[in-house]
């Protein structure tokens, strides 16, 4: 089945006085990704994207996010990354209405999803002085 995927950088910087390894320790575990932090960012990304192809007519699309783990520096800004993958497959008439469903505004809720989800951890650890989260997700493509 043809698959629309759109890729998604997630961000957590420095902007004040915090160590970098303050970002990991919210991040990793062990040197992986942190399973809460992948579950609950899944679901925002995932309840988000259904709740827009469901609201646009393309709701026999089935929905995965892979996420991942950046290990290498980042350039800018002290940072701890996160990849996700969105990927969307259906037939070709449900993946033209998703294209359509999935544009600028519609991924910038999906983004405030997941940013509002980091927002939650940040406030918990007293961090959203210090660290701010920035989540960025591109265009739709065929993949």
């Amino acid at each position: 089945m043809p698959v629309l995927g759109s890729d998604i950088s997630i961000d957590l910087h420095i902007v004040g006085d915090v160590e970098l390894d303050t970002i990991r320790g919210l991040v990793q575990e062990n040197g992986r990704l942190r399973p809460e932090l992948a579950g609950d960012l899944q679901r925002a990304i995932e309840d988000t994207a259904r709740e827009i192809l469901d609201g646009a007519g393309a709701e026999d699309c089935t929905l995965s996010v892979d996420l991942n783990l950046v290990r290498e520096r980042v350039p800018g800004a002290p940072r701890q990354r996160v990849e996700a993958d969105l990927n969307v497959e259906a037939d070709r008439s449900a993946l033209a209405a998703a294209d359509d469903a999935l544009d600028a505004p519609e991924r910038a809720r999906i983004a405030a999803a997941a940013e509002a989800q980091l927002n939650d951890r940040l406030r918990d650890r007293d961090l959203t002085d210090v660290v701010d989260a920035t989540v960025i997700v591109t265009p739709v493509e065929f993949r």
